[in-house]
């Protein structure tokens, strides 16, 4: 497979940042987050260049000598394409110019790292490849190991010594029928989900207004990024739970599989649950989400089990989202990493029956809620930065007491991507036909699930050892509620 690289060009912010704003002093959290890159890659049909692939008369493909009508043909499709190629250079302009307005608001993502622990806000920007390739979308979406390619063609390398430590990088790829796929790549030091939606969003706008004009203070109703939570806070007084922390980071071959899930699908699992939960004392009901995990874990475990004839205890770690975890809630644009894992400990056979992981994870949801009662009211006096650091030092000793047996358990990681709207992002040209996160750094034992184009469907990416990504494949209760690699377009 061939993809060409157009252009590399550094985005800087449309304004300087001013000279008091150049040091950012990471908190603690952040300090100790690793640089690893979060993508999220958007795959967009060009109506226009598909249609007129679409009606060329197959007769006119076999005809020798080129008839008349095949010269019509081929002289429609090269105007097509022709067009495709002028129009993916204004879509890219647009970008280019909108991101740099959007960068002015969200300086420290166009800034680097220093020596770990700080941010220099010098405007050196985020790099923007483009690319193209003669591939039509269609059929790029059908190879068999789709996410592999997406991740070596379509994802830019954060580790490339050309792009200078850039905290932000962006591919915008042009496809041989005229569709694009852009994939945005943002450091998880700083960013989380919340993070990358909020630059995403006031970008987003720009562009569909078509680049004109700047943000803030007028009728395009964006509200500024709060860029208070990314500042130092209160040194850890208790590092143990850091040095504790599982190597998810692993030098073994990891294979990524699509576990698709339909809304009735999931409703089956979920109406089968609901008759055996436990009733939470503060209401919580399962989510889709939920019982998907569950549904994963549950053949995770019943398949490695069952080829070893010996059942192995498990930790499950579940990122939250932070800014829902304090009452009342911070700014929906706070940017940063704040993000918690609160762990699920499965220790006995018995406790892999479906209903009894939805309990735990249920159990697990509720002593969030309560760190949650305990650090509440920081209106009334508390610095919402020290409530934000006492719950996440409140879970890091919950997990340090859980890492503890973390040699003789298996661990994975989870992460949702459900609810975000990621299937809304429109730059102008109509909304994305897939959306996909593909990291480029493989991390063990990591599944991370995104909303479908259906409503209410899950699509779980899950990062496995080759050999147990191999039985899980296999097995039959997960084969009964979900599809796997499905080809995205279909959905």
């Amino acid at each position: 497979m061939k993809i060409e690289t157009i252009s590399t060009n550094c985005i800087k912010p449309s304004k300087p940042t001013p000279s008091h704003l150049r040091n950012i002093k990471l908190s603690d959290q952040h300090q100790h987050s690793p640089d690893v890159h979060s993508n999220f890659t958007f795959f967009y049909q060009s109506n226009q260049i598909d249609d007129a692939v679409v009606t060329v008369p197959s007769a006119a493909i076999d005809v020798a000598p080129a008839t008349d009508a095949a010269i019509d043909v081929a002289a429609a499709t090269d105007t097509a394409i022709d067009g495709a190629a002028t129009n993916f250079s204004v879509q890219s302009k647009i970008l280019h110019n909108c991101l740099a307005t959007t960068l002015t608001s969200f300086y420290p993502i166009a800034g680097r790292f220093q020596n770990g622990d700080t941010i220099i806000c010098n405007d050196e920007g985020a790099f923007f490849i483009e690319a193209k390739t003669d591939i039509n979308m269609s059929n790029f979406l059908g190879h068999p190991d789709l996410l592999t390619v997406i991740r070596e063609h379509l994802v830019p390398d954060a580790t490339n010594p050309d792009y200078n430590g850039s905290i932000l990088l962006l591919k915008f790829t042009l496809f041989g029928c005229g569709s694009t796929a852009i994939t945005i790549s943002m450091s998880h030091k700083i960013a989380d989900l919340v993070t990358f939606i909020t630059l995403l969003n006031c970008w987003t706008a720009l562009a569909r207004a078509g680049g004109g004009g700047g943000i803030g203070g007028g009728s395009d109703g964006f509200i500024p990024p709060d860029l208070n939570f990314l500042g130092q806070i209160v040194p850890d007084s208790d590092p143990s739970p850091k040095s504790a922390t599982p190597e998810f980071f692993r030098n073994k071959k990891f294979v990524t599989k699509r576990f698709v899930f339909s809304a009735s699908k999931i409703k089956e699992v979920k109406d089968k649950v609901m008759k055996e939960i436990r009733k939470q004392e503060d209401d919580i009901f399962p989510s889709r989400v939920d019982v998907v995990l569950a549904l994963i874990w549950r053949s995770t475990l019943s398949s490695l089990s069952g080829s070893s004839g010996k059942f192995k205890p498990a930790i499950f770690m579940q990122a939250a989202n932070l800014r829902t975890r304090t009452d009342p809630p911070l700014p929906e644009t706070s940017i940063g990493n704040l993000v918690i894992l609160f762990p699920l400990v499965v220790e006995k056979e018995t406790d892999i029956e479906l209903h009894e992981l939805v309990n735990k994870l249920l159990d697990a949801k509720a002593w969030v809620n309560k760190l949650k009662k305990k650090f509440q009211g920081y209106d009334g006096g508390n610095d919402p930065l020290q409530v934000v650091e006492a719950i996440r030092c409140e879970a890091l000793k919950e997990m340090g007491n859980v890492w503890k047996k973390s040699k003789d358990f298996s661990m994975y990681i989870s992460s949702s991507f459900c609810n975000f709207l990621m299937n809304e992002v429109d730059f102008g040209w109509g909304k994305p036909v897939w959306v996909t996160n593909t990291p480029r750094t493989i991390m063990a034992n990591t599944i991370y699930l995104l909303d479908t184009k259906e409503v209410g469907g899950v699509d779980a990416l899950v990062q496995f050892e080759e050999e147990e990504i191999t039985k899980l494949e296999l097995n039959q209760e997960l084969l009964q509620f979900a599809t796997v690699n499905p080809i995205p377009i279909v959905i």
